[in-house]
């Protein structure tokens, strides 16, 4: 009798490793498309739709510009940038690529955190001077997103760090 206890036992283990496992599975899924889109719109330079990817708390922090905990301004501020950028260099393409992408989970699989590197660079239209073209140069950043997922099963940015 014990030992189909003990079979019974590891049956029932293996299947509920294999339900975790398709969960797991589920959610990277979504995840990697989510940070898909980040990734894409950032290279279209679409705060509006990127902004849709986090929460409106969501804390950003930079080496470079500190600390913003007002997600809501920061992206308008951001959408402002990527305007900019697109009225002074007419006709050149903002190109964005993640490498090495790694998400592990936490908090019994409801907050994933997300690292990768990003390599931004910029495609000039034919024609543009040497002297534009020359310094140009791939910008790569590290990023760490740390996700959460919400009541709707929906996997959101709730803080980056660059």
């Amino acid at each position: 009798m014990n030992l189909l206890k003990l079979a019974l036992f590891a049956a029932l283990a293996l299947t509920s490793v294999a339900v975790v496992s398709a969960q797991d599975q589920k959610d990277i899924d979504a995840i990697n498309k989510m940070l898909d889109q980040y990734r894409d719109t950032e290279a279209s330079g679409d705060k509006v739709a990127q902004a849709t990817l986090m929460t409106p708390d969501r804390v950003w922090v930079s080496n470079d510009e500190g600390r913003r905990v007002d997600n809501v301004d920061h992206m308008r501020l951001q959408q402002i940038d990527a305007e900019n950028f697109k009225q002074l260099y007419p006709g050149r393409k903002h190109v964005v690529e993640d490498r090495y992408r790694l998400v592990k989970f936490h908090g019994e699989g409801k907050i994933a955190v997300a690292t990768f590197f990003r390599h931004s660079y910029t495609l000039f239209p034919p024609g543009t001077p040497y002297e534009e073209i020359k310094d140009a140069k791939p910008y790569i950043t590290w990023i760490m997103l740390v996700l959460e997922k919400q009541k709707d099963g929906k996997w959101l940015i709730v803080a980056t760090h660059v």
